[in-house]
């Protein structure tokens, strides 16, 4: 988030530069905020759903010490580019390790209780007015719980936007994968089509999604074993077919020898009863 929208951020609420209040109790706020820091990194300690956050203790501490620097800043009153980049980063490692705003804002009102608790508490200086004391403790007060507010908003605001680049990528991969399935599953229909015309030799395209290579392998592989089993089918049609023509032939010419031995059969015969006939003439005679 850029500096001027935190500027927009800040006239829209009235703020501006830290006003005498705030600024008196700016010392006070400074020596508070580890303890306020303490406390609420107890908090996290003792909820599990915040702890696991959390590797170790030395975690927790470098977690500590950047959030100190960051309160420094608020103490401040900074709006610039630096204060812009910390909060930026802060939304963004949360929306990261999915720390929901329930946590973020618990924590703010667990800091916030406490100083808002230093400043109330905090001694009259000697001799001052009740009415000037109590009206930089309102002053003071106000003002921090707007600032508070608004850095709250900043980082809520930005854990928001990159939950939805987040959102946004994942729709896009989403619409990219179906738009590649679509894709395999027209090549793949053509492909069939093509099979049932008995076109055997076809190929799905060479440009093919690569998550969806396997099936393009798978499919060739197919088809090759088609053909293959294709081929040898008709080979053995092919050797059947030459088998029985020659056995068309071989019985055509076992039944004209056949033929021909029975006409000699028969002529035999006949030559046969005609010289028994003619002995038995002899013999008559």
């Amino acid at each position: 988030m850029a500096s001027h929208e935190i500027d927009r951020r800040m006239n829209f609420m009235g703020l501006g530069r830290p006003t005498a209040g705030y600024s008196a109790i700016s010392p006070l706020l400074r020596q508070a905020v580890p303890l306020a820091l303490a406390a609420f990194y107890d908090k996290v300690r003792a909820e599990p759903e915040t702890h696991r956050f959390f590797q170790n203790e030395g975690h927790i501490s470098a977690a500590s010490n950047a959030q100190q620097r960051h309160w420094d800043a608020i103490i401040d009153g900074r709006a610039d580019d630096d204060y812009a980049a910390s909060v930026r980063t802060i939304g963004r490692v949360h929306a990261r390790i999915g720390l929901e705003p329930r946590w973020y804002i618990g924590g703010y009102s667990v800091i916030l209780a406490y100083l808002t608790r230093a400043v109330v508490e905090r001694p009259k200086k000697l001799f001052a007015n009740r009415r000037a004391h109590d009206r930089v403790t309102a002053e003071a007060l106000a003002e921090l719980n707007q600032r508070v507010m608004l850095d709250m908003d900043l980082a809520i605001s930005i854990y928001l936007d990159a939950l939805q680049e987040e959102r946004d990528r994942v729709q896009a991969e989403q619409a990219a994968a179906e738009a590649r399935q679509a894709q395999v599953v027209r090549a793949l229909g053509a492909a069939l089509h093509s099979l049932a015309d008995n076109d055997l030799s076809v190929t799905l395209p060479d440009v093919f999604p690569e998550e969806y290579r396997s099936l393009q392998n798978d499919f060739h592989a197919a088809t090759r074993a088609l053909r293959t089993a294709v081929r040898a089918v008709a080979d053995s049609v092919e050797s059947l077919s030459a088998g029985s023509s020659q056995l068309a032939i071989a019985s055509e010419d076992l039944a004209t020898r056949t033929e021909r031995q029975a006409a000699n059969l028969e002529r035999t015969v006949n030559e046969a009863d005609a010289i028994a006939r003619q002995v038995a003439s002899t013999a008559d005679g």
